[in-house]
């Protein structure tokens, strides 16, 4: 993984010290690099899903919003299932030292719990847990 992320782009594979699943299609956690979540995604490696750059508050303040970008309907794609990580920037109002929910789109919502210390990666809530 990349030691500083641009939100918004791609990268095959887990964040460090993230362990996969095979039994849910997504999950989010805060990254290393502060004001940063992580977002992975599970499907094919040449046509992944990917978390926008940017995250806002829902209606009611109480989750953070991802869109999760799905690939273009035309797109010929592997049929391998991988995970993809993409980062997203959150709003400046969220606490990181508190539990967050976050919404992944259409997918689910999961509570993303802080990190255990500065500098690393904070544990993944996968979707369906």
């Amino acid at each position: 993984m990349p030691t500083d992320p641009e939100p918004g782009e791609p990268y095959r594979g887990l964040p460090d010290g993230v362990e996969g699943t095979m039994s849910s299609p997504a999950g989010a956690g805060w990254s290393a690099e502060p004001g940063l979540l992580y977002v992975v995604t599970f499907g094919s490696s040449s046509c992944p899903r990917v978390a926008a750059g940017e995250a806002v508050w829902d209606d009611a303040g109480e989750a953070v919003v991802v869109t999760v970008q799905d690939p273009p309907a035309d797109a010929i794609c592997t049929m391998d299932y991988s995970p993809t990580t993409s980062f997203t920037a959150v709003p400046d109002d969220v606490e990181e030292g508190a539990p967050v929910m976050v919404r992944l789109g259409d997918d689910g919502e999961v509570e993303v719990q802080p990190r255990s210390q500065d500098g690393a990666n904070g544990p993944v809530a996968w979707l369906g847990s």
